[in-house]
């Protein structure tokens, strides 16, 4: 058991500090290309006095959208480790909940970083995104869903742990489809 809460310690510190250093532009895929280098959007290249405004704000909305998929590899990070948890010979119903709240938790705050990132969009902004916002809505539809099953499975008195293995699994493909919208949404926004 201590090991267990060690290695969540670990991971959650660990992850904390990787969030943490691609904020700030210290590395990652995306994450290390923001915010570097000499900017371009000054009066001499552009006669539009809104463009750095316009600039700014494109810069702030990708940035939302990458926390929120920052948010969405989370919840999947904390799904897969439920998953090997229930694999593991000293599983625990108990831990398997504690694991399985937390999941909920995370997914939770998730979904209001969404929630705020699209009362954000500008009205052109969700017009133009129409469709993919549907999309991610039907997503996360599904996955909320999985979840579901998966907090099911772990009501039982005496949940199955191949149950809850797969239930987790199935809620890790449809946050995956919710993450590869999330990103293409990013990726629109920022172009």
């Amino acid at each position: 058991m201590k090991r267990i809460v060690f290695f969540l310690v670990v991971v959650v510190l660990s992850g904390s500090l990787i969030v943490f250093a691609q904020m700030r532009g210290g590395g990652g895929q995306r994450g290390g290309q923001r915010g570097g280098g000499p900017q371009m959007s000054g009066p001499q290249h552009h006669p539009d006095p809104h463009h750095g405004q316009m600039q700014q704000q494109q810069e702030r909305q990708q940035s939302r959208t990458h926390e929120c998929e920052q948010w969405c590899a989370k919840a999947r990070e904390e799904a897969r480790h439920l998953e090997r948890y229930c694999d593991s010979s000293r599983f625990e119903t108990a831990t398997a909940r504690q694991l399985g709240r937390q999941l909920s938790e995370r997914l939770q705050a998730m979904e209001e970083h969404h929630s705020a990132l699209r009362e954000r969009l500008s009205a052109a902004e969700q017009e133009r995104e129409q469709k993919r916002l549907e999309a991610m809505e039907a997503s996360q539809q599904r996955w909320r869903g999985a979840l579901a099953e998966v907090e099911r499975e772990l009501g039982k008195e005496t949940p199955g742990r191949e149950a809850v293995r797969g239930r987790v699994r199935s809620l890790d493909k449809e946050l995956k489809k919710f993450q590869k919208e999330m990103h293409a949404l990013e990726d629109s926004l920022g172009g």
